[in-house]
């Protein structure tokens, strides 16, 4: 989750920059690649975390008198860290769902383009103009 962390500061600074200030480097399907490449990953995390979490909700431990532990109480007792961080895993996937869906329907539309119409500025994605 540290990686699908620092790896998701660095595609918003991206995805929130490049079209500004570096419009030849906001290539439309490479942002939205990218964007679905960290949906996957936040996806793989949050899953992969839970099953981490009920693993050690399943598993006793003997102490070697007589009393059993439930291994995240064993390793730690990081238990509710560990729901917690799941559960906030899986909202930022949703988040990144709303935006790869957004993202796609606006690469859809503009069909990915960065070109000008002769009618005027077009509203194609990554473009800061609209008419």
């Amino acid at each position: 989750m540290v990686f699908v962390s620092v790896w998701t500061l660095l595609i918003l600074i991206y995805l929130a920059l490049a079209p500004r200030f570096f419009s030849a480097f906001a290539h439309p399907m490479a942002m939205l690649g990218l964007d679905v490449l960290t949906m996957l990953f936040w996806f793989a995390g949050f899953i992969a975390l839970a099953v981490f979490y009920h693993e050690g909700e399943r598993a006793y431990f003997p102490d070697g008198y007589g009393v059993e532990y439930k291994a995240c109480g064993f390793l730690g007792g990081y238990c509710g860290e560990i729901e917690a961080a799941a559960v906030f895993g899986a909202l930022e996937w949703a988040l990144f769902v709303a935006t790869t869906v957004l993202l796609a329907l606006e690469f859809m539309r503009g069909r990915g383009g960065r070109s000008k119409n002769a009618a005027g500025p077009s509203t194609t994605f990554g473009d800061t103009t609209q008419v």
